[in-house]
């Protein structure tokens, strides 16, 4: 019986793990697209920014699109964050049942002090700053320059 619960408990950590994994790709690719998708976005346009002209009310609503986009990655990137915390917090717990407490990753990572966490999460927030203020920016302009 003691043999089916450690493999339980086995088999439970490599799928937290694998969870967490499948999260740390997310917000990845959530970096990535988000820049990337509000830049292409804000070029096309500027570049069909009519000069000296009004501007159809679509035209406007789409320059309010990064500002969109960028929250909406911002929330869904700080709950993958939430997710693999908790995930994180659970391989924890089995780490210890396991006797690893020492050894373990969630341990390792926990205990890290210094300036790369620091400079992780900096990075972190200051990138999506600055894609939701160059986007309320992009908005603003498109309404002013074309009223």
């Amino acid at each position: 019986m003691a043999s089916d619960k450690k493999d339980f408990h086995i088999v439970e950590y490599e799928s937290v793990r694998e969870e967490i994994l499948l999260h740390i790709n997310l917000a990845q690719n959530i970096v990535l697209f988000c820049p990337v998708s509000c830049a292409a976005l804000a070029s096309w346009l500027l570049t069909q920014l009519p000069s000296k002209q009004p501007v159809s009310l679509p035209f406007i609503l789409a320059a309010w699109l990064p500002l969109a986009i960028s929250v909406i990655c911002t929330v869904y990137h700080f709950q993958l964050l939430r997710a693999m915390y908790r995930a994180g917090d659970y391989v924890q717990l089995l780490e210890k049942r396991f006797g690893f407490e020492d050894l373990g990753w969630q341990r390792f990572v926990r205990n890290r002090k210094g300036k790369y966490k620091f400079r992780t999460w900096v990075l972190g927030y200051a990138s999506f700053l600055i894609q939701i203020l160059f986007s309320i920016y992009l908005g603003i302009y498109v309404q002013r320059c074309c009223a």
